[in-house]
């Protein structure tokens, strides 16, 4: 019983990611938000009164940098004459508003260190299957740290199947990413799969916009999955800001997808 406990402290240790640490501005931006109103008016007096600080550096203060800029662009599809996250599109023009711009902003000051590349790319280490994104190491863009799929888009082929097709599809290549990787480095790959669908509560429906953001690490001869975030992409203003609440998840993912691509 020790031995099994012994066990799962270890997994648990092995897939968990180190808590970040808010610069000052994102802080105070986030605590603003816990306490406004769910409407875009008080949202965006938030952003007025706590937007643009004199002191910004884009290194710096990145977090509060990707806080403001994709609460914005959220926003603005929200008051929208017609917001397309609520209407019917394709993977790829669902990403375009959702899972690219959230991602290029996440990743924006560690350009110099990660790079991303956006549909039909390929990777050496799944040979030709073709992804709708990959995060490469600039350093040695031999080494693929992230995988992304868009299993459809909003009410387009956002089936069970195709989305069942994606996850099996994902998974066996971040198998074959970590069976790449040397030795003395550690086995880890990370994901982001976006998929969209309906869903009813009571009687009200509402469009489910979900990036899944996960990884896949080696420990003892076994594979462990591990989903470190999964938000709806907003589409009103209290959903908008339940995906500011997110954003310390999404920065601890994004902080060990960097360090992992410095350390390789």
């Amino acid at each position: 019983m020790l031995k099994e406990a012994d066990e799962y402290d270890a997994i648990i240790k092995a897939s968990s990611l180190d808590d970040v640490t808010l610069s000052k501005h994102a802080q105070t931006i986030i605590n603003a938000f816990k306490v406004t109103l769910p409407s875009t008016k008080h949202i965006r007096s938030v952003l007025r009164t706590h937007g643009n600080p004199v002191d910004f550096d884009l290194f710096e203060h990145a977090d509060f940098g990707f806080i403001e800029t994709t609460t914005r662009h959220f926003m603005v599809l929200v008051e929208s004459p017609r917001n397309p996250l609520l209407g019917s599109i394709n993977g790829r023009t669902t990403a375009i508003h959702t899972t690219t711009i959230v991602l290029n902003q996440l990743f924006i000051s560690f350009n110099d260190v990660l790079a991303l590349y956006w549909i039909e790319k390929e990777h050496c280490t799944t040979k030709k299957r073709k992804w709708d994104g990959v995060i490469v190491s600039v350093k040695d863009q031999r080494l693929s740290i992230s995988l992304v799929e868009f299993s459809g888009g909003i009410n387009s082929n956002n089936t069970q199947a195709k989305e069942k097709h994606d996850i099996t599809k994902l998974y066996n290549n971040m198998v074959k990413v970590i069976e790449n990787i040397p030795e003395e480095q550690k086995k880890q790959v990370f994901a982001v799969r976006f998929f969209s669908k309906i869903r009813t509560f009571i009687s009200r429906s509402f469009f489910c916009c979900i990036p899944y953001i996960r990884d896949f690490i080696l420990h003892n001869d076994n594979y462990i999955r591990c989903e470190h975030s999964k938000f709806e992409c907003p589409t009103t203003a209290r959903s908008l800001l339940k995906y500011v609440e997110e954003v310390p998840n999404m920065l601890k993912w994004r902080d060990a997808v960097v360090n992992h691509a410095l350390q390789n």
